[in-house]
Formats: structure tokens, C-alpha cells, sequence
């Protein structure tokens, strides 16, 4: 379901995953050299993308995982001791690959403007 404030959901990334394992079961070996080339450039973008929403929610679970949040944060009341653990657990990488999407992630947290006026 679309939320109305434009958030993400979980069901919105389920149907472009199935559309994704859709596409992944397809054969290339018939393309021509300008399709396989179009082709790679093309999962070459959607590859970033998803990149980039990863490291998105990442960085979400970074903030929430602050240890003074209610029950030492996030990822530790999802019974993870660090967020990079919760990244990779559930993400199938390294700790330190998600650390990395974390890090990156960071950089898309909107930071609220405390200047007066």
C-alpha cells in the first residue's frame, strides 16, 4: 500500500522485486550487440537505484539505532547489537559492507535547519 505521505512500503518494494526476478529469469544469449549493450546499461542504472534506496533505509536504521533511543535503539530491540549487524544480517553482506551503505545513507538524512531566521 501507498502511504499518503509518499513514504516507502515494504509491499511497494515486493512488487518491483518480483518484477525484477521476472526480468532476471529471461535469456540474454539471444540479444544483439546493441540490446546486450542497452541491457547493461540499463541494469547498470536500476543496480544504482537500488543502491541508493538501500542505503537509504540504512541510514534510517542508523538513526533510529541511536544507543540513547527507548531500549538502547532500534536495531538492538530487533535484537541486533549495532545497526551495521542488522544491515548485513539481514541484507546478506559483510559489517563492514553495510557499513558502508550506512555511511552512505547518512548523506540522504534531511538535517532540520536550526538557524533563526
Amino acid at each position: 500500500m501507498t502511504s499518503s505521505t509518499g513514504a516507502l512500503s515494504a509491499e511497494e518494494v515486493e512488487r518491483l522485486t518480483t518484477a525484477a526476478t521476472g526480468l532476471a529469469r529471461r535469456e540474454v544469449a539471444s540479444l544483439s550487440r546493441g540490446e546486450l549493450l542497452d541491457a547493461q546499461h540499463a541494469v547498470a542504472r536500476l543496480t544504482r537505484v537500488v543502491g541508493a534506496l538501500g542505503a537509504v533505509v540504512a541510514g534510517e536504521v542508523q538513526r533510529r539505532s541511536a544507543p540513547d533511543a527507548p531500549g538502547g535503539g532500534f536495531a538492538r530491540v530487533e535484537g541486533f547489537g549495532t545497526p551495521g549487524a542488522m544491515v548485513s544480517r539481514i541484507g546478506g553482506s559483510t559489517v563492514a559492507s553495510a557499513k558502508r551503505a550506512i555511511e552512505a545513507g547518512d548523506a540522504f538524512t534531511v538535517v532540520p535547519d536550526d538557524r533563526s531566521g
